[in-house]
């Protein structure tokens, strides 16, 4: 069995690239990267091999070669595949650490970094929380294990989630976390609470990819509160203020505007006028 049994299979990409194949080139393609999976992350660039690999003859092996090749990665004597061997490398780093941790005899103590508690030895500061607890299955995505280092933040943040909306693809969710820059993740864990009341109050689904994907959070960062309608409550003190009046008295006049100054206050389902110049960072920080 390979080290790493679990091979990750990002669905959208697979079929975006392949779509010239034919079936019995998906059917070679697969079994090179599996035998790759199994085998390191790489097989060796020989014909004879190759053939028995994809169950097919040396002669027609050839034929279907040709067509593989632009998908493949020659690296001196072995062929691998430029995705597979990035996700290889991954997965032996986490190994390589976890085993480096368990020799060391367990949890080094809990470091504070930017504001929010971060394990350097462990799974997850919140027990049975972390999306690694179960199989993740969704989008084709599996990994053993994320890096010990780094879970206790994303916990934070999965654990704002609630259990029903969370996303079969934990992993992936998290590798998207780490991904941005480390002032976004703190805003990102930030924001959560805000945006799941928002969005439970407009009764629209939660979901976790797009708010990482999509940047979501930069919207509820530092937010103003919401009505049980799920609009913001916008008023004289927040920073939003002064964009809706001069955008309402630009559209509307100055006598709509004089209204919205008589109300001190105003409801909308969008933070900043479209097209509005977004919040600054200090402010944000300032708003947070």
């Amino acid at each position: 069995m390979s080290a790493a049994p679990y091979l990750p299979l990002f669905i959208d990409a697979y079929v975006a690239d392949t779509t010239h194949l034919s079936t019995q080139e998906h059917g070679a393609y697969l079994l090179l990267l599996m035998s790759m999976w199994r085998h390191n992350g790489s097989v060796p660039n020989d014909d004879r091999d190759l053939a028995r690999i994809t169950r097919l003859s040396t002669q027609r092996w050839r034929k279907v070669k040709a067509r593989l090749m632009p998908l493949l990665l020659i690296d001196g004597q072995s062929l691998s595949q430029k995705r597979l061997k990035k996700e290889w490398d991954y997965v032996s780093s986490i190994r390589e650490k976890n085993a480096a941790n368990g020799a060391k005899g367990g949890r080094p103590k809990r470091q504070e970094i930017n504001g929010l508690e971060k394990a350097t030895g462990s799974f997850s500061v919140i027990p049975n929380e972390s999306p690694h607890t179960q199989t993740q299955t969704q989008s084709g995505f599996q990994i053993e294990n994320p890096p010990p280092e780094e879970v206790a933040v994303f916990s934070i943040l999965w654990k704002e989630w609630p259990d029903a909306e969370r996303p079969d693809a934990g992993p992936y969710a998290e590798k998207l976390f780490y991904k941005l820059p480390d002032n976004e993740q703190r805003q990102a864990v930030k924001a959560a609470p805000a945006f799941v009341r928002c969005m439970q109050a407009r009764k629209k689904p939660l979901l976790l990819i797009p708010f990482l994907k999509q940047r979501l959070f930069v919207e509820f960062y530092g937010a103003p509160d919401v009505d049980e309608k799920g609009r913001f409550v916008i008023t004289p003190t927040r920073p939003e203020w002064d964009a809706w009046l001069n955008d309402t008295r630009r559209q509307l006049g100055d006598d709509i505007a004089q209204s919205m100054l008589n109300q001190r206050v105003l409801r909308t389902e969008q933070r900043w006028p479209e097209g509005w110049a977004k919040i600054t960072d200090e402010a944000a920080e300032r708003a947070a």
